[in-house]
């Protein structure tokens, strides 16, 4: 339920700023088998939002795991199911020297 309201959302902002998204091979994605999207981070927010908007099915996002950190942010991800991953660069940053 709040997947959907978050989609619906999501399409009227992308709409809003992004008068038109052309998509091409939409008929290639399967409705109902496994699906890997890798996407290229020009900007990961947007990056993000436009597939969750064009894929037509739910989908399963992950995002870096510094990001729960802020309790909002956290509570949001797990709303929605983003899987947080951890880098190896992130336990470098938190480590002391």
């Amino acid at each position: 339920m709040i997947y959907s309201a978050l989609r619906w959302v999501n399409g009227i902002a992308l709409h809003w700023f992004y008068r038109d998204i052309p998509v091409t091979g939409r008929n290639n994605i399967p409705v109902d088998a496994p699906l890997l999207i890798a996407v290229n981070h020009q900007n990961a927010l947007v990056d993000s939002l436009i597939v969750g908007w064009v894929i037509p099915r739910r989908i399963t996002m992950t995002a870096k795991a510094t990001l729960i950190d802020n309790p909002l942010v956290g509570l949001l991800f797990k709303t929605v199911g983003v899987v947080p991953l951890r880098r190896t660069s992130d336990d470098q940053k938190s480590s002391p020297q």
